[in-house]
């Protein structure tokens, strides 16, 4: 496995910060689990020595800069040693199950680092407040973990960052989404020295998460309109592709869907009208589901073209992921990130859907049999000013969508998205077949 096509595991998020296929050179404390995590990103380019509860710096002249895990070495003496780029971070929870590397600059750059997670319960909310409020004291008490990456010079990522800023930035690291999702990419924060966040960053090494990355960097300029992140850089940097954006004002939204919710939804809409059977997004769909392995799924899209084909919809922009985590609201105005499986040409209703469904099975805890009721209800609701049959009926291309996009991403049979959302979808095509009946015997 190459460096530059992988994501690294969590514990070596950090190596987004040095040179391509570097060649790490561990001391004899590395514990034997870092050490095996390491293997497959270990390349033959730049040597990086990587020390664990070091007292000293120890840097060979053949290495272009080292890494002290929890270590006693200071800023200065890194320096000494001709290490010009010396950055020190917090490792939260810790290393071994690491989720965000947090720069110890400054107690400003600190808490806002935090601003990588978007809580959506109030419990959490109020534990990342409590975090934030510790991260400005001094003291360290509030990390376990914490590691110094020391370089010659300073990595292509921050060179390359550095001219779309008026002053010095930090960044602040997320190690993406848990091990063993298939999409799963590191991310970073650039904040400036006031704790201010200056941009959001992407980082794609995988192909699934180059292909979603380069698909966000193409939307993005299409959502000038309403409010969404700017583009500001998508470059190759040292094996990795990334991408730049500004990051969104305002607080994490609210947790139930609302009138904001429903607004920024209808911001969505153009006054342009389409056949939903004519739309991109079906087309689309069509395409994606030409494969022996989606076989079913392709034929429960056929047997809803003639409803599709005499409905009338507004092209509609769509998320894609419209969920709390990917919200921010400011003066009661909602704006939405995280734009990669968004689509200009879309069809209605499907991201309020995806809203409610993500928020009952991820934070509720909904079985697939409550999914189905609470999407009957909605359809039955009359939502957006469509019949009850047509919102019934982009409900279930909804579903297929779903599925669609977690096949082809690689994910089995077993896993248990794709069992909710098919089971949800068996739910719903079940009472749809009775109901088909029942009007047929009347």
């Amino acid at each position: 496995m190459s460096a530059a096509t992988a994501t690294p595991p969590p514990s070596l998020t950090w190596l987004h910060l040095c040179p391509g296929e570097c060649s790490l050179v561990f001391d004899e404390n590395t514990p034997g689990w870092m050490v095996q995590q390491a293997s497959p990103f270990n390349g033959r380019g730049a040597r990086i020595g990587v020390h664990w509860n070091a007292n000293e710096v120890r840097l060979a002249d053949d290495e272009a800069g080292c890494v002290m895990i929890n270590s006693r070495v200071s800023e200065k003496q890194a320096k000494g040693l001709g290490l010009s780029y010396v950055r020190r971070f917090a490792v939260i929870p810790n290393l071994r199950e690491a989720r965000w590397f947090i720069p110890l600059d400054c107690g400003a750059v600190s808490a806002a680092a935090f601003s990588l997670y978007t809580p959506a319960r109030r419990s959490a909310k109020i534990k990342r407040a409590l975090i934030q409020a510790a991260a400005r004291l001094p003291g360290g008490f509030w990390y376990r973990d914490h590691l110094l990456v020391a370089l010659r010079e300073p990595p292509g990522i921050e060179k390359t960052l550095a001219p779309l800023f008026s002053e010095p930035i930090r960044l602040a690291l997320s190690c993406g989404a848990p091990e063993g999702a298939r999409n799963r990419k590191a991310s970073a924060l650039a904040i400036d020295r006031r704790g201010n966040l200056r941009a959001f960053v992407k980082l794609a090494r995988s192909e699934i998460a180059r292909e979603i990355v380069a698909h966000e960097a193409a939307m993005l300029p299409g959502l000038a309109h309403i409010r969404a992140p700017r583009l500001l850089l998508n470059e190759e940097i040292d094996g990795t592709l990334v991408m730049v954006q500004t990051p969104l004002p305002g607080s994490t939204a609210p947790l139930a869907f609302g009138p904001a919710h429903a607004a920024f939804l209808q911001s969505l809409r153009s006054p342009e009208m389409i056949l939903a059977a004519q739309s991109p997004m079906i087309q689309r769909l069509r395409q994606r589901l030409d494969h022996p392995a989606m076989h079913r799924l392709s034929e429960i899209l056929m047997d809803l073209m003639p409803s599709l084909e005499q409905m009338s919809v507004p092209v509609t922009i769509v998320h894609g992921d419209f969920a709390p985590w990917n919200l921010r609201i400011e003066g009661g105005t909602i704006a939405a990130f995280d734009w990669e499986y968004g689509q200009l040409s879309g069809l209605p209703l499907i991201d309020e859907i995806h809203y409610r469904l993500q928020v009952g099975l991820l934070l509720e805890h909904w079985s697939a049999h409550r999914g189905a009721e609470e999407i009957e209800k909605l359809c039955q609701s009359r939502p957006q000013g469509l019949s009850s049959e047509n919102a019934a009926t982009l409900a279930i291309v909804y579903l297929l969508d779903m599925l669609a996009r977690l096949l082809s991403e690689g994910y089995g049979e077993e896993q248990e998205m794709i069992i909710w959302h098919r089971a949800v979808l068996g739910h719903i095509m079940s009472r749809r077949t009775s109901s088909m009946k029942e009007v047929a015997v009347a």
